[in-house]
Order: structure tokens, then C-alpha cells, then sequence
């Protein structure tokens, strides 16, 4: 099995245990950011090589410097770089009641920040997930937010899902891992979204 392989067949791990996950804390995760973030979504940043625990590489609940008081969920960095911003939301629902619209404005506020340690800095990507749905979109785009291109997306299958099914979405999930998410932001920026 060389490298990717190995990658893939790690990740398509990751993904059937938080399948299982999704359907076992299901009633506990509707409705709590935190719970998401904890069961769902830091595992799979980590399974992508993403240190949850170096504020280097990922840093929660990120200030964001603007005069109100408001935090980015994460921002993930790369060579010292922000690439990201994710907007985490609750487990459940769906994203066409106005949950996913409002985090892609909230993700978007984010774009630009103006913080005592980084200075003005624009980040090339924005990720709004509920831990089963990546949606990932340029932050370079001048076009308006509803009309924003999705770069990237991808759902968690539910659990008993075929395996062709799970290997898919766990080489898109690929894209957004630590050694991979500089290639993403770089289309991000030539692109203009």
C-alpha cells in the first residue's frame, strides 16, 4: 500500500467511527456547538494532520479584532500562514434554513482581521461545517456571498453507507489536510473565488 493508500484507508477509518458517532450522540449533538466541535469535528481536523492541540498550527476560538466582540471557531495555519477559517454549527437541522447562509456571512466577516499578533491579514479559505457537512469557499471572491463558489464540499455518508461512498468523500477531505491545504488556498486566490 504506498502513502496515499494508507491515507485514504486511515481517514475512510476516522470517517465510519464518526458515522457511528452521528448516529449514537445524535439527541446530544443537535443543538451543541461545542459537542460537535468535540465529538465530530476536532477528530476529523486531527485525522487530516491538523495538531488540535498547537495553537501554531490550529488555534481556537480565534479573537477577531474588528470592535465587536466575535471569534472565528479555528483558524488553521500553514507556514505560519492563515489558510483558513472554519465556522463551526451545531450537529442537525438543515442548511437551508438560514443556519448556513448566516455561518457563511460569519465566515466571510472573518476574512479580514486586524489582530494585535498577525496585523491585516486576508485568508484565502472559509470552511462552514456542522461536522457532517464541509462546505468550503473562496474568501477572495468579489462576487456576492449567496452566489459564492464552492471550492470544495463534502457530507459525511450516513453510517452503512457503501464503501466505495465512504473512500470518496475521504479523498475530498484529502484536500483539507495539513500537507494538502495550501494547494486549495493557492486555487482559492488565482481564482478570485
Amino acid at each position: 500500500m504506498n502513502p496515499a493508500e494508507s491515507d485514504i484507508a486511515s481517514l475512510v477509518q476516522v470517517i465510519n467511527k464518526l458515522q457511528k458517532r452521528m448516529r449514537r450522540y445524535d439527541p446530544y449533538l443537535y443543538g451543541s456547538e461545542l459537542l460537535t466541535r468535540y465529538i465530530l469535528i476536532d477528530p476529523l481536523l486531527r485525522a487530516l494532520g491538523w495538531d488540535t492541540e498547537d495553537p501554531q498550527k490550529v488555534w481556537v476560538d480565534f479573537r477577531v479584532e474588528d470592535g465587536r466582540k466575535r471569534s472565528a471557531d479555528y483558524v488553521l495555519f500553514s507556514s505560519k500562514r492563515m489558510v483558513t477559517l472554519i465556522e463551526a454549527k451545531s450537529y442537525g437541522g438543515t442548511w437551508t434554513d438560514g443556519k448556513f447562509l448566516n455561518a457563511l456571512y460569519q465566515v466571510a466577516s472573518y476574512r479580514v482581521t486586524s489582530t494585535e499578533t498577525l496585523g491585516k491579514v486576508k485568508v484565502p479559505l472559509g470552511i462552514v461545517t456542522d461536522g457532517e457537512g464541509w462546505y468550503v469557499y473562496s474568501l477572495h471572491s468579489r462576487s456576492p456571498i449567496k452566489r459564492r463558489r464552492t471550492i470544495l464540499e463534502f457530507c459525511l455518508p450516513p453510517e452503512g453507507s457503501p464503501e466505495e461512498k465512504v473512500t470518496e468523500v475521504a479523498i475530498k477531505a484529502l484536500d483539507l489536510s495539513s500537507t494538502r491545504i495550501t494547494s486549495l488556498a493557492r486555487k482559492a486566490r488565482k481564482s478570485g473565488g
